[in-house]
């Protein structure tokens, strides 16, 4: 998560790569070989989250989410 939290906080100009390998705790070469460049890791992470959103809104019915309100009061 820390790419996707980096992202979110900076936006994708002002997101560090070294930020990332820093909360991730791997090396910057492992990322660059991975995705090859910060905009594919973006990418990776709008797809990841994109997956995220759509399997909870599948399962979110109304009842489900009238209680998850109420639950936060």
């Amino acid at each position: 998560m820390p790419r996707l939290i980096e992202f979110a906080e900076y936006g994708y100009e002002g997101a560090r790569v070294d930020n990332i390998v820093k909360a991730a705790g791997c090396s910057k070469q492992t990322v660059y070989h991975h995705f090859g460049n910060k905009e594919n890791l973006f990418i990776e992470v709008l797809e990841y989250t994109g997956t995220i959103f759509a399997k909870k809104r599948e399962s979110l019915t109304f009842q489900g989410f009238r209680r998850l309100l109420r639950s936060r009061k």
